[in-house]
């Protein structure tokens, strides 16, 4: 039983060492390297916009618009949005979630699947759209509804 442990404790070390020092160890890259980093315009500039011209009104020539708007602080998820359906027009402020440190979100606006609807979501960086908010029309007045939420550092 001794010579058992014996060996073992001899050859496991030695093998251990010859892989160390005979194969060359290649990092990974990682998953932040894939990603395509994106740093905020300066405050006011627009990030994106979601635009649709409203046929009931075409003697006020009206839109229904989404504008993403970046801020001072746009490098921490904090954005202006302007929202308009003819001369309803509201503004308010988003947060996108903070998921990876050292990440800077980038929103997206898409249209949606029915009439004066919009997406609003943002990127990684690894171009997939990541649903985040549904801006719509009910009654002539415009909705804002959280869709999905997300939690924590990946």
């Amino acid at each position: 039983m001794n010579r058992i442990y014996l060996l073992f404790f001899l050859v496991f070390p030695a093998a251990s060492c010859v892989n160390s020092t005979n194969e060359t160890t290649k990092e990974q890259p990682s998953s932040a390297s894939k990603l395509q980093l994106w740093n905020p315009p300066a405050a006011g500039v627009v990030v994106d916009e979601c635009k649709e011209a409203i046929p009931e009104d075409k003697l006020n020539n009206a839109f229904f618009k989404v504008i993403v708007i970046a801020t001072e602080i746009s490098d921490i998820g904090h954005f202006d949005l302007k929202l308009e359906y003819g001369a309803n027009k509201n503004e308010t402020t988003i947060d996108l979630p903070k998921l990876n440190r050292g990440t800077i979100l980038k929103p997206v606006l898409k249209k949606g699947e029915k009439k004066y609807e919009c997406i609003l979501g943002f990127d990684e960086g690894d171009g997939v759209f990541r649903e985040l908010y549904l801006v719509s029309v009910d009654n002539k007045n415009i909705k804002l509804k959280q869709t999905r939420y997300y939690y924590g550092v990946k």
